[in-house]
Parts: C-alpha cells; structure tokens; sequence
C-alpha cells in the first residue's frame, strides 16, 4: 500500500481550512484537504498496530479501532475553535482501545506513559472524570 505524504504547505493546508469555513471551497482545497487528512493515515495506523499489541497483553479480544476525522467534522471543529488553523487540528486521527474493564484501561495507559514503548503518550484527558458535555450532538 502506498502511503500519502503531504503534498502542500501548511499556510496552502491553512487557505484551504479557511475556504472550507467560509463555505468558498474550489476543486483544489478539496484536494489540499483530502491529501492532508489522507498523509495522517500512516502515521495513525503505525500507532493503532503498536496500541492493538500492548493492549493484547491486558486483554486478547480487545477492540482496537481508528479513524480519520471526516471533512463535515473539520469543518465543524473550525467552526466551533474559530482560531485553530487546519494544520494545527490535533485529532485529525484517532484510535482506541475498548478493554473488559477500566483497570486495564488504566494499566495500558501507565504503560504508554512511563514505558519506553516506539510511541508515547504526550496528553490524555479522563473522560470518565471530566465527561465530554456533547455526545452524539445530544448535550448530557
């Protein structure tokens, strides 16, 4: 599989942000965005392999899943951060790990966070502790 690099400037990936909330968007933002959200897909997928294994060894039928933020999302989340450029946007990829029980949540996150594992662990946020006010576009 060939994997995407980017092929644009940040301040070209930034224009194209910015044409997208200002509802102006041309065939090459499209393009400029597409081949920004796609040159995340590799590095997302080397860490959702690395997180599949060590979550493995908390639980062998652990689900681990990733995605790519869809362009509706992006637009959104520029929407919303009126000040946060699309080459800043943290979470453009995701993945995670669904665990039989919280421990082991827990434990897998000790371990990316004083392992010396390929990848580390640079924020978490505890959703348990301070849960997400939206879910689903429903508020809690």
């Amino acid at each position: 599989m060939a994997w995407s690099i980017p092929k644009f400037s940040k301040s070209d990936v930034d224009k194209a942000g910015a044409a997208l909330l200002a509802d102006q968007v041309t065939d090459e933002d499209f393009q400029i965005v597409d081949n920004w959200r796609s040159s995340h897909n590799y590095p997302l997928n080397f860490f959702q392999n690395d997180l599949r294994r060590q979550a493995r060894a908390f639980d062998a039928n652990c689900i681990v899943a990733q995605r790519i933020k869809r362009l509706s999302s992006i637009t959104d989340k520029l929407r919303r951060f009126k000040t946060t450029r699309l080459s800043q946007m943290q979470d453009i990829g995701g993945c995670r790990a669904v665990l039989k029980d919280i421990q082991q949540v827990y434990w897998l996150a000790e371990k990316y966070r004083t392992g010396d594992l390929k990848t580390a662990l640079v924020a978490e946020k505890d959703y348990r502790e301070l849960p997400k006010t939206r879910f689903f576009g429903f508020s809690r």
